[in-house]
């Protein structure tokens, strides 16, 4: 890739088809490989709830027993390995199958277990292959299940920071308009005319993120594999799309 935007361009269109290999490919290898080690040193430290039914049955002393005991059990499988490998990878079941992984393929897994079908696709992905998915392109308009609850962001442009590193800045399609169609206007209507000018402009473009860029031994670029891909609101990438029309 020529540019840091076109790069993180690219990264949509992937993800808006469901190529996960091709958006492993966009990400430099060496941050890929420490996001691997990061994920699986912190899968394998044992964590745990200091807390017994005893506790729990001082600060409640009106709770049933088997109330607690349900409780505690519950807090204790919350931190196993096997429930926080769900969480954090969807469909990996093991460590073991962690050490495996390729370090593009983690980082794919961990992008699609912040879904919120996640549920769904752990019942149906495992018997397809990881390389890539059917791809789908539906117009704009289309009312398809994808599409409407599709997460649309915008590309606003890159910063280079020294020779080797660039940031790009974008923002989500997702607005207070887009989402309240009803409510929004009506909000709009009790504030004064000059406030009612500049929500229109600020409300109408979503607080903007960014993403980090490398430049390769090639002169190319790729993007840095971080633990904050994405996070706008709350992390929950389904499908990203691009308008191509602005």
């Amino acid at each position: 890739m020529n540019t840091p935007s076109e790069v993180l361009n690219a990264a949509f269109d992937a993800l808006n088809c469901e190529d996960w290999h091709a958006f492993g490919e966009l990400y430099d290898p060496v941050s890929l490989r420490a996001f691997k080690r990061q994920i699986l040193e912190d899968l394998s430290e044992e964590k745990h709830y200091d807390i017994s039914v005893d506790d729990l049955l001082e600060s409640d002393p009106d709770m049933p027993r088997e109330v607690a005991e349900y409780q505690v059990a519950e807090l204790n499988r919350c931190t196993s390995t096997e429930s926080r490998l769900e969480r954090e990878l969807l469909t990996v079941e093991s460590l073991d199958e962690l050490r495996e992984m390729e370090p593009a393929k983690v980082f794919c897994q961990w992008v699609k277990a912040r879904s919120p079908h996640r549920r769904l696709e752990k019942e149906t992905a495992s018997g397809e292959p990881w390389e890539a998915a059917a791809s789908w392109d539906p117009d704009l308009e289309s009312q398809s299940r994808k599409a409407t609850r599709a997460y649309r962001y915008r590309v606003i442009g890159f910063v280079p920071d020294g020779p080797q590193m660039a940031h790009v800045l974008y923002r989500s399609e997702q607005t207070a308009e887009k989402l309240f169609p009803e409510e929004y206007p009506e909000w709009l209507q009790r504030r004064p005319e000059d406030e009612q000018q500049l929500a229109r402009l600020v409300d109408l473009r979503a607080d903007p993120a960014i993403a980090t860029c490398r430049r390769q031994s090639d002169g190319s670029w790729r993007l840095v594999a971080r633990n904050n891909f994405m996070v706008i609101g709350s992390l929950q990438i389904v499908e990203l799309r691009m308008r191509d029309d602005e």
